[in-house]
């Protein structure tokens, strides 16, 4: 079954981006509705698909409508959702074609079914940004010790019915050179790694957490100490969909080795670039891990 997509925007990423557009069209995933914006030219057709005015779009039938643009995405965001009446869930970015072995009906699965990832540090927000989807979890921006993260996995009901608190206890961000906040959610640590307001980063917390679907759970780790992986073991396999980022060599089935690239002088730069379209990101498919398989595209 073919995805409807609704494109916005003629300028230069639309541009860019036709001839692979028409690749997904070929390759049968795709139909393409039509193309609207805020300032349409004066005809009906362009590259054969029709011109539609923002207010036509309420009586259009599609799936998603694809923001070809990157400067005015808040903008055409707010323009098709109070202008247009589009749900904010059907709203994608253009970045998503440029995912290698991307696939749009495996993507429409995935996003029907409200994945919510448990992660030790940034690895699912940027997942979720990277796939335009919302980050149904309190676990983004903010990272962990190993030992508190296990602890949190090993009874993550109990971690997620608690509050955090902050007693007004900071840590050096060694990345970005600056302090941010530690909450605390009884005895273990959260260190706020981009929400630098506590009380800020507390109501995402909570805000975030209110959303998690507890009937579809991807817990990831990545660590480079074979003892935390054994505890990861342990811990985690109570879930259905899991992942470890090793820097060694594992046979375990869940557990996947990534290798520093050109350019990379931290282990957590890989995973997390893997995870986006980020600098060498080349050896993981995005789609395959969040649907809970191990799949590489090195082999």
């Amino acid at each position: 079954m073919k995805i409807r997509l609704i494109l916005w925007g003629i300028g230069k990423i639309y541009n860019s981006m036709i001839n692979l557009l028409k690749c997904y069209e070929d390759l049968d995933q795709i139909e393409i509705v039509g193309i609207t914006a805020q300032d349409l030219p004066n005809f009906k057709y362009l590259d054969s698909y029709r011109l539609l005015n923002m207010e036509e779009l309420q009586e259009e039938s599609y799936d998603y409508l694809i923001i070809m643009s990157d400067v005015y995405f808040k903008e055409i965001v707010k323009a098709a959702t109070d202008v247009a009446k589009v749900p904010r869930q059907r709203i994608i970015s253009y970045h998503l074609l440029q995912i290698p072995n991307f696939n749009f009906q495996r993507y429409d699965m995935i996003r029907k079914q409200n994945i919510s990832i448990v992660s030790n540090n940034c690895w699912g927000g940027i997942i979720c940004h990277t796939l335009s989807m919302e980050c149904l979890s309190p676990f983004k921006n903010v990272s962990f010790s190993s030992a508190d993260y296990i602890k949190i996995l090993s009874n993550l009901k109990y971690y997620m019915s608690i509050d955090p608190i902050w007693t007004g206890r900071k840590s050096l961000d060694t990345n970005q050179n600056i302090e941010v906040p530690m909450l605390e959610l009884e005895d273990v640590l959260i260190k706020c790694n981009h929400d630098l307001n506590a009380e800020e980063a507390i109501y995402n917390w909570k805000r975030r957490r209110d959303k998690f679907n507890w009937n579809n759970i991807l817990v990831e780790m990545y660590t480079e100490e074979p003892e935390v992986e054994k505890s990861f073991a342990e811990v985690s396999k109570q879930f259905k969909k899991r992942i470890c980022f090793v820097s060694y060599e594992s046979n375990q089935e869940y557990v996947m080795q990534l290798p520093l690239m050109p350019g990379q002088t931290k282990f957590y730069e890989t995973v997390n670039c893997n995870a986006g379209l980020g600098k060498n990101a080349i050896v993981y498919s995005i789609l395959e891990i969040i649907d809970g398989c191990k799949s590489y595209r090195i082999i």
